[in-house]
């Protein structure tokens, strides 16, 4: 997949704990042209989040100081909310339901690239206004 354009250039806030995670997720997302601000725990989130209006917020669920989902699933400030995802390599079946029926995507761990680029295509497709589903796929 090639770099996106300027215009199509999402913001997206990263939560992950796991250094090595985080690394790979912000750095990919850069080099397709995106950017991207990150924080490893809640507390530095929540400084963080309030000031941007952000495409995507990718949240893992288990954080140093605390549940992340939770984090996710807070009312913003700004009028349109990110495109939320919920990442977990532990998450329970109720912990998924739970997810998707407060408006958010699952993202198991370990994933693969594939379903990062779909969706990151699915924020695209939401902030044109445009409905888009995520094709489930195999995790890597």
């Amino acid at each position: 997949m090639k770099p996106v354009t300027p215009k199509d250039s999402l913001r997206i806030f990263i939560v992950e704990d796991h250094e090595a995670i985080l690394k790979m997720l912000s750095g990919y997302l850069r080099a397709r042209g995106h950017t991207v601000v990150s924080a490893c725990d809640i507390g530095n989130a929540r400084q963080s989040f309030p000031g941007g209006q952000w495409d995507l917020l990718i949240c893992d669920k288990h954080l140093p100081d605390g549940d992340g989902w939770e984090l996710l699933l807070e009312p913003t400030q700004v009028p349109e909310p990110p495109y939320r995802v919920a990442m977990s390599g532990a998450a329970t079946d109720r912990d998924v339901e739970t997810a998707l029926i407060d408006g958010c995507h699952h993202l198991p761990k370990p994933f693969g690239i594939e379903q990062i680029d779909a969706i990151v295509k699915a924020a695209t497709h939401r902030r044109a206004g445009l409905a888009c589903g995520i094709p489930r796929s195999e995790n890597v």
